[in-house]
């Protein structure tokens, strides 16, 4: 299953550390995918619009990641990767969340989505609105969606290259 997880720019120098992500023993990588709620929910969707709300949901993720790190660079990351079917498991009334059980290695990950680097100022300030979002908040909730700012796509091996370019 292809799983969107989200990640921070200090998440992918432990990726490239790290040699993918890993999971502790006895836990679970949180993720996002293509899940049959999902489906259910939007039974008129097409695949490439339901992995983009996937992507989205992963995104959104990452903004929470940035606003509970203080000193996180403001760039959503999320992290799209291949992992085994046996391995996923469902986040019961959660239409995307899915858990990952199984480490995943640099040869798993298909791509990079990030934020281009102009949108720091926008993504600062939407993180900054998380917290009353996570309350409700309704002109927050509308701001941390950051729907005019598309992800970037990069390959996993243009990683270190945009790691040295945003430090």
């Amino acid at each position: 299953m292809r799983v969107y997880v989200a990640s921070t720019l200090s998440g992918l120098t432990r990726l490239l550390s790290d040699g993918g992500l890993l999971v502790p023993a006895g836990s679970t990588l949180t993720a996002h995918g293509v899940t049959r709620e999902l489906w259910n929910a939007s039974p008129e969707a097409e695949q490439d619009e339901l992995e983009y709300t996937a992507l989205m949901a992963a995104a959104y993720d990452s903004l929470v990641l940035i606003a509970d790190t203080p000193g996180e660079r403001p760039a959503r990351v999320v992290i799209v990767a291949e992992a085994p079917d046996q391995a996923v498991g469902r986040v019961v009334d959660v239409t995307s969340e899915v858990t990952v059980e199984v480490d995943l290695l640099l040869a798993r990950i298909s791509a990079i989505h990030v934020d281009e680097p102009t949108a720091a100022d926008v993504v600062r300030a939407a993180a900054a609105l998380v917290p009353a979002a996570q309350q409700g908040d309704a002109d927050a909730l509308d701001a941390v969606e950051l729907e005019d700012y598309e992800l970037l796509w990069y390959a996993t091996q243009e990683i270190a290259e945009l790691l040295a370019a945003r430090d």
